[in-house]
């Protein structure tokens, strides 16, 4: 039996899961809060793509690791982000500065065009005009993200 792609909508983000595997695809204001109302995996996304570094796609992610750690997260996060945009790479640091992170985080800047796997979960980006769009395939489905 093939696993069903679950898409859900947090407002700020969008959260795709298959199997065990989760990805988030940006994380703007109170996607925290939305994550943790749905009742997903307490620990988090196994991976977030943004599709820019726009306040709306990032605000949310100070308060996304600060609920992780809280949350008792060990296992490494990956953001992934444009190779033209240093702000999320920036809010990232200002956390790791300002906070003991109890779990690693790895931050990949992605040409267009890149493929990765998370899980049974295909992303590739796409330049896009204002950042990256993410396409994602999985259990017979495809999400687009778009900046």
């Amino acid at each position: 039996m093939k696993s069903q792609l679950l898409t859900i909508d947090l407002g700020t983000g969008v959260a795709l899961g298959l199997g065990p595997a989760w990805l988030l695809l940006d994380c703007g204001e109170g996607t925290w809060a939305a994550w943790s109302r749905r009742g997903l995996r307490a620990t988090g996304p196994d991976v977030i793509a943004f599709t820019s570094g726009a306040a709306g796609r990032i605000s949310g992610l100070y308060g996304l690791l600060a609920g992780m750690a809280e949350a008792g997260r060990v296992d490494d996060l990956r953001l992934l982000h444009s190779v033209q945009d240093e702000r999320i790479g920036n809010l990232v640091g200002a956390w790791l500065q300002s906070e003991v992170s109890p779990y690693p985080v790895t931050l990949e800047a992605d040409w267009p065009g890149a493929v990765l796997m998370v899980g049974g979960l295909r992303l590739q980006s796409h330049e896009a005009e204002a950042g990256l769009r993410w396409t994602v395939l999985g259990g017979g489905q495809r999400v687009i993200r778009e900046p």
